[in-house]
């Protein structure tokens, strides 16, 4: 692709060229390369053919169309190589891998969570000092 001012420029040697004025055709929806093969009839369409033959030349002077396409098709089949190694064994997708494990995260028990916790801390104690041996106080007998 090549651009100047308004023009812009695209080609590739599977597609046909594309020619736009970007400041009368922001869309890119009228390609003006039509015009390279048929006769202009007003001074817009010269102006187009002539900045179509322009923007070509300084293409074709530019790129080597072979070495591009050739270097196109090497690194395709480089990544059908790759693409095809991946599918063999076990798949992880290369754009998520999570450092932590969800199964080793949460506290999953139907122990209380205060007797679940009483190895790594201080006991638990009545109110006279005494340890208990369960964290859960029952109101009803004075704990």
């Amino acid at each position: 692709m090549i651009r100047r001012g308004p023009w812009k420029y695209i080609t590739c040697p599977a597609d046909e060229p594309q020619l736009f004025n970007l400041a009368r055709d922001p869309h890119e929806l009228d390609n003006l390369a039509r015009f390279r093969k048929i006769e202009p009839k007003t001074a817009e369409e010269q102006e187009a053919k002539e900045m179509f033959d322009q923007m070509k030349a300084e293409a074709d002077a530019r790129w080597d169309y072979d070495a591009i396409t050739a270097e196109v098709f090497h690194s395709q089949r480089r990544r059908r190589v790759v693409w095809d190694a991946l599918k063999l064994g076990s798949f992880t997708s290369w754009d998520f891998n999570p450092e932590d494990d969800g199964r080793q995260k949460y506290i999953r028990s139907t122990i209380p969570l205060d007797d679940l916790e009483r190895p790594r801390s201080l006991p638990f104690v009545d109110v006279h000092g005494a340890e208990l041996k369960s964290s859960v106080v029952n109101s009803t007998r004075g704990g």
